[in-house]
């Protein structure tokens, strides 16, 4: 599997730390920030549900790209950075917007409008057509209305306060995001879930996430004026105490 070395990513991520300054800080750093559901915290153990994943002979991602306005492209920066990691991966860009290779194809949807009804239907297609699906753009206050299918999803949204605003999606899909009330973070934490995924080499959770989280800490340490400069901590969200179906294979912490 390949990997980009720590200096290139952090200076391609530098890049994307001054968009977010210039662009998205201002534009989604609020003051009424919601906390967490009732019930739901951060769940640090357990694993993905890898039976089911090695069944797919491609791993079906979608990435889903909201456009986020301002003077820069935001939006364009984070897909052409996801296609390249993909190409330097092996994947090919087989038609407009799906890269491929033979364990896996990723669609790269957008960048769509900056519409809630928009990305709504753009999120349930992904919903019921790809096992992974990655949501980068605005969370809109929590009014999407995403009704996943009865067959195993992962659903990382890469929006802020998503945790707080999406958490009542935990008991029907692995929810990973930002659990934290901070601003998120970078396409590249998709590519870190992929890499993790792609390995089948049984991954926790912990140790899938473990990338992403390091690759927020190198963000934070480039935005130190922003309003809010803790690093995103990416985790699973779920039930607080009480013990989850076994067939779903995360096990919670007694405590929160």
């Amino acid at each position: 599997m390949a990997n980009r070395p720590r200096t290139r990513r952090l200076i391609v991520d530098a890049g994307f730390a001054i968009a977010a300054l210039v662009v998205g800080i201002a534009l989604l750093v609020r003051d009424d920030i919601p906390e967490m559901l009732p019930g739901l915290c951060p769940v640090t153990e357990g694993s993905p549900r890898h039976d089911l994943l090695e069944r797919d002979d491609w791993l079906a991602v979608a990435a889903v790209f909201a456009d986020i306005p301002g003077e820069r492209d935001f939006t364009g920066w984070s897909m052409r950075t996801l296609a390249t990691e993909l190409e330097a991966r092996g994947f090919r860009n087989t038609m407009a917007g799906r890269y491929e290779r033979a364990d896996a194809i990723v669609d790269l949807i957008g960048p769509l409008a900056d519409d809630g009804d928009t990305v709504e239907v753009a999120l349930q297609a992904a919903l019921a057509s790809h096992t992974v699906v990655y949501y980068n753009g605005h969370a809109y206050g929590g009014e999407l209305a995403l009704s996943p299918p009865e067959d195993y999803r992962i659903v990382m949204l890469d929006s802020c306060w998503s945790a707080q605003h999406y958490g009542h999606l935990a008991d029907r899909v692995d929810l990973i995001a930002n659990t934290e009330r901070a601003v998120t973070g970078s396409v590249y934490s998709l590519v870190g879930l992929l890499d993790g995924l792609l390995a089948r080499d049984h991954a926790t959770w912990p140790e899938l996430l473990a990338p992403l989280n390091a690759d927020a800490r190198d963000r934070a340490a480039l935005r130190p004026r922003s309003r809010y400069p803790d690093p995103e901590r990416y985790g699973l969200v779920g039930p607080c105490a009480r013990p989850l179906d076994a067939s779903r294979t995360r096990v919670v912490p007694s405590s929160p």
